[in-house]
């Protein structure tokens, strides 16, 4: 129990405390809380139930009628069990009122209403009355004082009301409450119909009266079918005339706004026939007859309607209608028979039911149709009479005169009368007074007088056709009614026939916009025109159709009239340019002389091409009121003609009155008498004003071939002419073949500032600038052109590539490649930019590469070479073996500057290869040289090898190649190739140069001492070949190893080696070394020569030679004394001034000569003696700022060299020179 009460919900422990105070007799606390806990309870349908149960139980009953009835409201499901509920225990509590209106309110909500009845049998008599009273009381406070519905009632109060007199058996006064309130309230309670109908259904036999009102209450509640029932059974009831009248209203105003069957309606004319209300029935039905659906219906209400005594002619009418519809074509007959018998009938309905018989029948002149129109002319509306009097004239014209009598005697002025009148007069015989009647009625202009009679002659085309005054007086009638191409077409056929229309009508016809008649009705009918004006009719029928031929002779014999001439001219003057070219114009214009004709065939020959004389002559004849535009026309059709000599010789000084107009005279004047320039002056101003531009330009285009030398002025002032007209495509044309003379490009860029958007001036613009060679103003205009239109990329191209090739303007030809690369044009876009970099290397520095990246190899690699990039160079070359290169000097020179051979040797040697295969072999033996001899390797060695190979061939130069190569195996592979087996037959310079190589080609000391004797290759007389030699072999031997000595031979051979090069101080030092005495001998003997040459020499020669020699030989002082002329300052002649003074003991003096030196002559030289002499003077921070300054500027002499693996000492610098310095002597100063 304790687990279940933790999940008992909120309304079930709620009803448990109830119980609890219900099992403890607190009464009170069980409604309290029932009160205050309600909302609670009612969550739950089942706890409701019970609670409704408990309260009864306790004696509760209001309380539990109040919780019943709210939860049959919310819970509809159980809603009866409570009902029953209630009903078990009201026997028990049948004093309760609340408990008997709450079982009545369920059965009437569920419309039960029998069960409503039922359950007051079971309740006291007392409580039923209470329930009653309570009812009564709603009821009258939802009714007004005047007795009407208040718009805000309980309708439920109402109807409970209404099922109370039922029981009360005052049936009639519970439907009739019913349908007052239906009627008095905005929106009926659903529960009103169904009442009422339950009620009809409870009773037998239904009196009539209450179907009225049954039938408006199913209307006004939308229940139409039900309402209609109630409606049809009230009319097979007979009903009296007040319940027809009753029922008439309620179905008029109710039913047949919303019914669209028509059946309402239909209804409507039974209940106003049962009250006698014919003249209403018949116009109800003739309004709803055409609408009507329901036809069975219909015909029953109108069957009603004829057989009711009263009924008249509507009725007879309706049945006819009918009786068609059915096709019942005789009883239709019977019926309006018996209409005209009434004499009641309406004549629009008579007329129209009879015009419906005759259309059947056929017969328009029978007897409906004559009783018809003797019935309307006397009743009916008089156009309605005429009209059914039109169709009988045909079989009895003098009947139709007696009835138009009765018609005139209503009203003798009415239009369509008097025409009938007239109609019938003729036909009668009685022309004089037709006619006279016609010439009365032709005088009236009123316009519906006219329209009213031209109506009625629109009704008799036989008679129209038959009489040709008819057709003229209805043609008149037509044209002031405003039907005037009917009225054209009246006038037209009189015209065939023969007849003249009246002044009206030849102006109608003579209008451009009324276009009546055929050729065909022409040939139809035979007409032959026998006057100018018909001549100029049918003229104009055969230019609407394309028939030139025939018009040509009906125009001219039109043109005889001078009163036509104005209008044929205007008309030829405004038809199309074919439709003219196809008339006969000089067989029609030249009957025109004067008059307002001339001026408009003046406008006619403006228009119309050729020269032919008889137009010359014809537009020279022209004469009008205007004299001045007269002039003006005759020069203005002669210089259009091209008659320039005639528009000259004909032309009288201010005739013409217009200035600019005079100034072209004048210029063909004087063009007669060929004076050109005076003729061009004069048409300077008219060629740039509209009115006189064309004039002046054909004047100049007669010029133009008869005077050469002002060609080009005379194409200018065209080209303004055509300016000034704003025809672009024309001045460009004019232009085209002096693009390139003086002042034309000034022109086209003024007419370009002016007009800046036209295409063909731009266009020429950029070919004058292209055709120059003026690259700036073409890409500015050619990107305007291309702006304007894209499609001309392609000439864009074609002009810059022309342009390019023409002046040589590589910007032409980069500025073509990027046109068709961004436009996608069809070009060589490679060719266009290795043109170009051709003539201006400088253009890759724009980007090229990356900009036409997708270029091929070719064009990429000359771009490359053009750029100093070694590397893409040098890849694109690798991966296109076989490429052929383009190139030129200027590309070349380009590539040469931006590499060096230290650091671009790849690019350089793939290069060389390529401009070997081209016309400049000899720049490409220059770069094979170039890196041969300061290249890196492996690039040193290839180039050298690559250079060897062509000297063999032939195609290179050998004394340059011995003087390149320094590589020590191919100079060894040269020596094998080159040389012969002597040099005999080598030519001494080849010698010369040769011998430097092979010492750097990895001789060996002793071959060194073989290659001394070689008297062709190391002369003794070559002292710098010697020296070279010499200078090797010292190397090698300094660089030999300890194992590795010398014989003394060997030794002497080279003392004997360095003495030939004149070098004692290293002679003397190898000799000290050998300890031979014949080395020594040889040393002592060489310096006793060379002091003997010094003494033999002229001291004062001032020779750098001798004074080098007199300070070797001891004497510094006589030396000093040759060189103090202070004149000469070389390097060679300081440098032993300065060594001199360092002998003389003068060493700041010596290392201030030095220093002088380098300032002067920027001699590396200088500095190696100054880095000596600074140290030999303990000047060490001098000489360590010196050292580095060499490392920077001279970085082969400077610091702690390597040569052959050993330190080379920088203090013996003084063996470079070859001179040994006394290092003992301290001068004084």
């Amino acid at each position: 129990m304790t687990t279940m009460a933790l999940f008992e919900s909120g309304p079930r422990k709620t009803l448990k405390k109830i119980r609890k105070f219900a099992e403890e007799g607190s009464v009170n606390k069980v409604s309290s809380t029932v009160k205050e806990e309600k909302d609670i309870l009612l969550e739950e349908s089942d706890v409701a139930v019970e609670l409704v149960e408990m309260l009864l139980e306790i004696g509760h009953p209001n309380l539990a009628s109040s919780i019943a009835e709210e939860v049959m409201r919310r819970y509809r499901p159980v809603a009866v069990d409570i009902r029953d509920i209630l009903i078990g225990r009201l026997g028990e509590f049948s004093r309760s009122t609340d408990l008997l209106r709450v079982i009545w309110r369920s059965y009437m909500d569920m419309h039960d209403f029998r069960g409503a009845l039922d359950v007051l049998r079971k309740a006291d008599e007392l409580t039923v009355n209470s329930l009653f009273d309570i009812i009564r009381e709603k009821m009258e406070s939802s009714m007004r004082f005047d007795g009407t519905v208040h718009p805000e009632a309980d309708q439920s109060s109402l109807v409970e009301w209404a099922l109370n007199l039922h029981r009360e058996r005052r049936t009639g006064e519970a439907i009739e409450f019913l349908w007052k309130v239906c009627k008095e309230v905005e929106y009926p309670h659903r529960d009103i119909p169904l009442l009422a109908f339950w009620i009809s259904n409870q009773m037998k036999d239904l009196d009539s009266l209450y179907y009225t009102p049954l039938m408006g209450i199913a209307a006004v509640t939308g229940k139409m079918d039900q309402a209609l029932q109630f409606a049809a059974r009230l009319s097979e009831s007979e009903p009296s005339a007040d319940e027809a009248t009753d029922a008439a209203g309620v179905i008029e105003k109710y039913m047949v706004p919303v019914d669209r069957s028509g059946r309402s309606s239909a209804l409507l004319a039974e209940m106003y026939t049962a009250a006698g209300k014919t003249d209403a029935a018949s116009k109800t039905l003739e309004s709803i007859y055409s609408k009507s659906l329901d036809r069975e219906e219909l015909e029953s209400a109108i069957e009603d309607l004829v057989a009711h005594p009263d009924s008249g002619a509507a009725p007879q009418l309706l049945a006819a209608q009918m009786n068609l519809e059915k096709g019942r074509l005789e009883d239709a007959i019977e019926a309006v028979e018996k209409a005209f018998e009434a004499g009641d009938a309406e004549p629009s309905r008579l007329l129209e039911v009879c015009g419906r018989i005759i259309e059947k029948t056929g017969d328009s002149a029978g007897s409906i149709a004559m009783k018809l129109a003797h019935f309307l002319s006397e009743n009916g509306e008089i156009d309605d009479a005429v009209f059914s009097l039109v169709p009988v004239i045909d079989a009895d014209p003098s009947w139709v005169f007696e009835h138009v009598q009765t018609l005139i005697s209503r009203d003798r002025n009415n239009a369509q009368v008097l025409t009938l009148l007239a109609a019938v007069l003729l036909e009668t015989g009685k022309q004089a007074k037709a006619i006279a009647t016609l010439e009365l009625l032709s005088r009236k202009r009123d316009r519906k007088f006219c329209a009213d009679a031209s109506a009625v002659l629109d009704a008799m085309d036989k008679q129209v056709e038959k009489y040709p005054d008819l057709r003229e007086a209805r043609a008149i009638f037509r044209l002031r009614s405003e039907r005037e191409m009917e009225a054209a077409d009246d006038w037209f056929r009189l015209l065939l026939r023969g007849r003249t229309p009246v002044p009206e009508g030849q102006q109608l016809l003579s209008r451009e916009d009324v276009q009546i008649g055929t050729v065909a009705d022409i040939v139809g009918s035979g007409f032959s025109p026998s006057s100018p004006w018909q001549a100029f009719i049918v003229a104009m029928v055969c230019l609407r159709e394309d028939n030139a031929e025939q018009a040509n002779s009906y125009m001219a014999l039109a043109m005889e009239d001078p009163e036509l001439q104005a209008d044929i001219v205007r008309r030829i003057d405004t038809m199309p340019v074919e439709q003219r070219a196809q008339l006969d114009l000089k067989a029609i214009l030249s009957r025109v002389s004067e008059g307002p004709a001339a001026e408009t065939v003046s406008s006619i020959l403006q228009k119309i091409g050729g020269d032919e004389e008889w137009k010359v002559a014809l537009a020279t004849s022209l004469k009008w009121d205007k004299p001045a535009e007269v002039a003006q026309f005759r020069f203005r059709y002669l210089i259009s003609r091209k008659r320039v000599v005639l528009a000259g010789s004909s032309f009288e000084s201010g005739s013409i009155g217009e200035p600019l107009i005079e100034s072209v005279a004048e210029a063909c004047a004087e063009t007669v008498r060929d004076n050109y320039s005076m003729a061009l002056e004069l048409l300077e101003k008219p060629v740039v004003r509209p009115w006189s531009s064309a004039m002046a330009r054909n004047v100049l285009e007669f010029i133009l071939p008869k005077s050469p030398a002002n060609g080009t002025k005379i194409r200018k002032l065209i080209a303004r002419s055509h300016r000034t007209e704003k025809n672009f495509e024309e001045v460009s044309a004019v232009l085209d073949p002096v693009l390139e003379e003086d002042g034309v490009l000034e022109l086209l860029e003024e007419m370009v500032e002016e007009n800046p958007g036209e295409y063909h001036l731009v266009h020429s613009l950029t070919r004058t600038a292209g055709l120059r060679g003026d690259f700036d103003r073409f890409q500015r205009y050619s990107a305007v052109m291309l702006e304007i239109n894209a499609e001309a990329a392609e000439e864009v191209v074609g002009m810059a590539s022309a342009m390019a090739a023409e002046k040589s303007s590589g910007q032409a030809y980069i500025y073509a490649a990027r046109i068709a690369s961004r436009h996608r044009v069809q070009a060589d876009t490679d060719g266009l930019v290795t043109s170009a970099v051709l003539l201006e290397p400088e253009l890759v520095q724009e980007g090229l590469l990356q900009e036409f990246h997708r270029m091929g190899p070719a064009s990429r690699a000359v771009c490359a070479l053009a750029a100093g990039d070694g590397e893409e160079f040098a890849r694109i070359l690798q991966d296109n073996v076989d490429l052929t290169l383009p190139l030129n000097e200027a590309l070349l020179e380009s590539g040469i500057e931006a590499w060096s051979p230290g650091s671009d040797g790849e690019p350089l040697l793939l290069l060389s290869e390529k401009v070997l295969e081209t016309p400049f072999a000899g720049r490409g033996e220059d770069l094979l040289c170039l890196l041969a001899s300061g290249g890196e390797e492996p690039w040193r060695t290839r180039a050298s090898m690559k250079l060897l190979d062509s000297v063999e061939k032939g195609s290179a130069d050998r004394i340059r190649f011995w003087n390149s190569v320094r590589v020590e195996k191919v100079i060894s592979e040269a020596m094998e190739r080159l040389l012969p087996d002597d040099y005999s037959n080598i030519d001494r310079d080849e010698l010369r140069a040769m011998a430097p190589a092979v010492l750097h080609s990895g001789q060996g000391i002793r071959r060194l001492f073989q290659l001394a004797e070689d008297g062709q290759l190391f002369p003794r007389d070559e002292m710098d070949l010697r020296r070279e030699l010499a200078v090797k072999l010292l190397e090698n031997y300094r660089g030999m190893k300890e194992e590795d000595q010398l014989s003394t031979d060997e030794m002497k051979s080279m003392v004997d080696v360095l003495l030939s090069a004149g070098m004692l101080v290293e002679a003397s030092e190898i000799a000290r070394v050998s300890g031979s005495d014949e080395a020594l001998s040889m040393v002592r003997e060489e310096l006793h020569r060379t002091r003997s040459a010094a003494f033999d020499r002229d001291e004062v020669s001032g020779d750098p030679s001798t004074a080098f020699d007199l300070i070797i030989t001891g004497r510094p002082g006589q030396a000093l004394e040759i060189l103090n002329d202070g004149k000469d300052r070389s390097h060679a002649v300081s440098d032993t001034r300065a060594l001199a003074l360092w002998n003389m003991g003068y060493r700041q003096q010596a290392i201030h000569t030095w220093m002088a030196d380098f300032r002067e002559n920027s001699s590396g030289e200088s500095l190696k003696r100054l880095y000596w002499a600074l140290e030999q003077s303990g000047a060490s921070l001098e000489r360590s700022a010196l050292k580095r300054f060499l490392a920077g500027r001279y970085p082969e002499t400077a610091g702690i060299l390597s040569r052959d693996t050993r330190e080379y000492d920088p203090d013996r610098l003084d063996t470079i020179s070859g001179l040994s310095v006394d290092m003992g002597i301290e001068g004084e100063k």
